[in-house]
């Protein structure tokens, strides 16, 4: 049989592609598992590739027994906090019952490794900012209490697979692009904040933020944005990693926290263009302000991110003027 791989479920997302990209880096051998629900193929063309879908047991089961994999990253989760009060079943089904496919599978083919990409929506509105690991958690949508089910889960699979080890990763937004802008976000259908105002600034569309009521300085939301190219390097470390109860959390965030407000400056700072923006109601299931504690990731992983909010604004910028079609060509 072929050399163990590590499967990336959801490896053709925008987070997925930066992962395996990282991977390849170190030499690992990949396989790559996704539906194409909002991703692409293209940038990933030479990487072993398996279309499917986790809700799809059988799929899940034939990508075991035609493939010896030692480790499982899991990526391929719906990611909406507003859409998920929308599509509850959609976001139960995708989230909940694909992943209990991919890891009971996982655990009857022998991986030990299962790395699972969480997200700070765990934390609800936290009274207090910036979370840490210990914070109470309070979901504020179904897509954050999808991923609190899904880590309890893994949680209770841990301490009955004495073999099996769990790496959590819980993140905000993950955004920005590699810094030659040869790879970078672009999701189908578009809802992140940056990407969107980057679009924005190069088109000169109207650009739409969602509440200006909320109880910070500016009335505008408040967010942790961490760059890809970080989110993909502590996955990597997490390979090496032996949690001490095979179970353990991280937070992965750069502990601070910037407004929509200030997201917009920064955009048109570095763009050179004015936005121009319009305040709608709030969504449903958006949090006041969440913001990551990283000093349990700094000091068990050995992870720190290395880019800041202009570099994420910045490359973004870059992507989005090589690519004003994403991946397509035109």
């Amino acid at each position: 049989m072929d050399t163990p791989k590590i499967l990336v479920a959801g490896g053709a997302g925008f987070i997925g592609s930066f992962v395996v990209r990282a991977l390849l880096e170190q030499g690992q051998k990949v396989l790559i598992f996704d539906n194409l629900s909002t991703s692409h193929k293209l940038p990933l063309a030479d990487v072993n590739f398996v279309e499917g879908d986790l809700r799809d047991g059988s799929a899940v089961s034939a990508l075991f027994k035609n493939n010896q994999i030692a480790t499982v990253i899991h990526l391929a989760n719906l990611a909406y906090a507003g859409e998920s009060m929308l599509k509850p079943y959609d976001y139960f089904s995708v989230n909940l019952q694909g992943g209990l496919n991919l890891l009971d599978t996982a655990v009857q083919n022998g991986v030990t490794k299962f790395i699972f990409s969480s997200s700070c929506t765990v934390y609800g509105n936290p009274k207090n900012v910036p979370a840490s690991e210990a914070s109470t958690l309070i979901t504020e949508s179904i897509y954050g209490e999808t991923k609190f089910e899904f880590e309890r889960i893994l949680n209770w699979y841990s301490r009955l697979h004495p073999d099996l080890q769990v790496v959590v990763f819980r993140f905000a937004n993950a955004s920005g692009a590699t810094l030659d802008g040869s790879l970078g976000e672009d999701h189908l259908p578009e809802t992140h904040l940056i990407p969107l105002l980057v679009k924005s600034a190069l088109s000169g569309e109207p650009f739409k933020i969602f509440g200006n009521d909320y109880k910070t300085p500016d009335g505008t939301c408040i967010r942790d944005y961490i760059h890809v190219l970080d989110l993909a390097e502590a996955h990597v470390k997490a390979l090496d990693f032996k949690p001490q109860n095979g179970f353990e959390i991280f937070n992965l965030g750069v502990g601070k926290g910037y407004s929509n407000l200030e997201v917009v400056k920064k955009v048109e700072e570095a763009s050179g263009k004015k936005i121009n923006f319009t305040f709608e109601p709030r969504r449903l299931g958006d949090a006041e302000a969440i913001y990551l504690d990283n000093t349990k990731a700094r000091q068990l992983l050995k992870w720190q991110s290395q880019y800041d909010l202009d570099s994420i604004v910045r490359s973004a910028i870059l992507w989005h003027t090589l690519h004003p079609y994403g991946f397509k060509v035109s």
